[in-house]
């Protein structure tokens, strides 16, 4: 195999770029206080060319939030949103942290009957609602 040019196949390398159909970004403050209340964001994106009304779920993992409006220990929270192709468009989830520490934040959206998929998950830090700090005495 030839260091420069691999198997030989081609004789210049080949740039090209790939762009997802149907994807998530995430907003996510990188901390948040426990027992506030808190829009947890995320922005949608269609590649596909035609509007498609997109299911997105967002999970309770270890039972570490509560979502505002919803039953208390419910085990996930699911939205349905239009996403238009070639526009972000925004989503987002109130919930408050109950454990300090990292908290998991998982998310699922489809489109298309689930052929088109995505997920994310990220940790946010969770701080205590009031954090005491002792000034020095003179």
């Amino acid at each position: 195999m030839d260091p420069e040019f691999g198997l030989g196949i081609i004789k210049e390398p080949i740039e090209f770029t790939t762009v997802q159909s149907f994807y998530i970004v995430d907003n996510l403050p990188s901390s948040i206080k426990q027992g506030e209340i808190v829009a947890l964001l995320f922005t949608l994106f269609n590649n596909l060319g035609g509007e498609y009304i997109a299911y997105v779920t967002m999970y309770n993992v270890g039972n570490q939030i509560e979502f505002v409006g919803q039953p208390a220990g419910a085990s996930s929270y699911t939205k349905s949103i239009s996403v238009k192709p070639k526009v972000g468009v925004p989503i987002s989830f109130l919930a408050k942290a109950k454990k300090l520490g990292n908290i998991i934040v998982r998310l699922r959206a489809s489109i298309m009957l689930g052929l088109e998929i995505d997920a994310v998950e990220k940790i946010v830090l969770v701080m205590p609602c009031t954090i005491r700090t002792d000034k020095p005495r003179r």
